[in-house]
């Protein structure tokens, strides 16, 4: 059983999903998260590497939210917001910087993360729109895929200097960028044939991908945590392809294709699962690694076609009643009840849960979000006597 949070940004006004990774059950607080913050969609999403913070890369303004899942609010960006629409985020593997990829000048924004002031990166930003970006496993690179050639600007960090691609530019717009873990190769998802660009960082040479291309467009891209795979989110059938990187022969995807053409893709943390969002219902489709198995989504489906997924290792908060503090009767006995979880702030209902026979339920959650928790009587009597638990901090 897989462990963590998974976030899904769709393509629905406010639409952030999130699962708990356990059962794939929806967290109650993720939609409630981007209400009054944005009537754009999401893009692109990015856990920090503590799982404390989770970017949002947004169509309309602000163009990025940043959530802080411990005050369960959003991060007031004291540099301001980016330019323009975003598309693509990522972390630093240490958490102090923020790269946004936007659409129009500069298509790159990079926050500190100490201040959330903007940082003066480089001096040659991106060409043409920016799609995608993702730090190296050492924070010495920032890789960015952009919308007119070269594709992919490749920067130094420190200096914000651009590295010399000399195995040349790949052939169409970058859509999606990742790096091993080892940080040994960069894999670049485009369009125009091959579709797959992967680079040897040493280098700069291209790989030869013998087990042939992706079918069409590359639009994501990730390699699972121990570096023994990678897989790409494309259009056309069969809209996911996973390579052996050993010999970049293709997996044999057992448990069958996503339902439409594939935009995000990420393995969990622990790398026993593989998420794929993609633009035709269920939208979201998360296999299990050991099979490629299909694992079901208890939870339901996202809200919209899905833009932009990713993980953190932390487990869900919970409000919950588990033995031996279970839900009783006025007798003491282990009871069913219906539990109402209301947003403490505003009165919103987020979820109801009942109790089991045994006096147990769970109810999980992205965020340490303050609820009220009213228990219903069971309608045995003439009076009713609901029970109204105050504040309660998912844990």
């Amino acid at each position: 059983m897989s462990t963590g949070v998974l976030a899904v940004g769709c393509n629905a006004a406010n639409s952030l999903d999130a699962y708990d990774a356990a059962d794939l059950s929806k967290c109650v607080d993720a939609v409630t998260l981007f209400a009054g913050i944005t009537a754009g969609i999401i893009n692109g999403v990015a856990f920090s590497p503590s799982g404390a913070k989770l970017a949002a890369a947004l169509s309309g303004l602000p163009f990025l939210a940043v959530i802080d899942t411990v005050a369960a609010a959003p991060v007031t960006l004291a540099g301001g917001n980016p330019a323009s629409s975003g598309n693509g985020v990522s972390f630093s593997p240490d958490g102090a910087l923020l790269a946004v990829a936007n659409n129009s000048v500069p298509s790159l924004t990079v926050y500190d993360t100490d201040d959330w002031t903007k940082v003066t990166f480089t001096s040659t930003p991106p060409e043409g729109q920016g799609y995608s970006c993702a730090f190296s496993p050492d924070g010495s690179l920032l890789a960015v895929g952009h919308g007119t050639s070269p594709f992919l600007s490749v920067y130094i960090v420190a200096t914000g200097v651009r590295v010399a691609l000399a195995g040349g530019n790949p052939s169409g717009i970058g859509y999606g960028v990742a790096f091993s873990p080892d940080g040994s190769k960069l894999a670049v998802a485009h369009a125009t044939s091959p579709y797959l660009t992967v680079y040897n960082t040493a280098d700069w040479s291209k790989v030869t991908i013998s087990g042939g291309n992706p079918a069409g467009t590359g639009r994501g891209v990730a390699f699972s945590p121990d570096g023994s795979r990678l897989a790409v989110a494309h259009a056309t059938s069969p809209y996911l392809t996973v390579y052996n990187v050993a010999d970049w022969s293709k997996v044999t995807i057992s448990g069958g294709n996503p339902a439409g053409n594939g935009r995000g893709v990420a393995f969990s943390p622990d790398g026993t699962r593989l998420a794929v969002v993609h633009t035709t219902s269920p939208y979201l489709t998360v296999y299990i690694t050991s099979t490629w198995g299909k694992a079901s989504l208890t939870g339901g489906n996202p809200a919209g076609e899905g833009n932009g997924c990713a993980w953190r290792a932390a487990a869900p908060l919970r409000v919950a009643a588990l033995v031996p503090h279970v839900v009783t009767d006025d007798t003491g006995a282990p009871a069913s009840r219906v539990h109402r979880l209301y947003r403490r702030s505003n009165g919103e209902l987020l979820a109801s849960r009942t109790s089991s026979a045994g006096g147990e339920y769970s109810a999980p959650f992205l965020t340490a979000l303050p609820v009220q928790v009213v228990v219903l009587d069971d309608d045995a009597g003439s009076v009713y006597n609901d029970k109204i638990l105050g504040r309660v901090i998912p844990g």
